[in-house]
């Protein structure tokens, strides 16, 4: 969500498996214990909770202005992949210099070594290009 509000303080943004639109995650997530208790209930309850509209970064990528990279792991079923693709997509919609980092084979952590080494050099890399 700091891409949206954070009145140029950063060049550049890097999200790891980072949520990109709180109603649909809620719809999709596998355990809905922590989005209850994070976002303080469902997309469907009335009153509505504020989460979902004060804290959703799909409602303020209008302000998106810097370099995104976003790195997802498909097989994250907490954070699926779509929250990602979504980041990606949007950054791309809005003109910016955008990255994603796509890990077919790991989940919210990235535990095969070689992988480690691949998230390791292209996150120095994008700090090189965009600061």
């Amino acid at each position: 969500m700091l891409a949206g509000i954070h009145q140029n303080r950063f060049k550049t943004f890097i999200s790891h498996n980072g949520l990109f639109d709180m109603k649909s995650w809620y719809l999709n997530t596998e355990e809905l214990w922590f989005a209850n208790w994070d976002l303080g209930g469902s997309p469907y309850d009335n009153p509505l909770p504020r989460a979902y509209t004060e804290f959703n970064p799909s409602n303020y990528v209008q302000n998106w202005n810097k370099p995104m990279m976003i790195i997802q792991g498909h097989k994250d079923y907490r954070v699926p992949y779509e929250q990602g693709q979504g980041a990606f997509q949007a950054a791309r919609l809005k003109g910016l210099k955008a990255k994603l980092l796509y890990y077919p084979n790991e989940n919210h952590w990235i535990l095969k070594p070689h992988n480690g080494l691949v998230w390791q050099r292209e996150f120095f890399d994008w700090l090189k290009e965009t600061l």
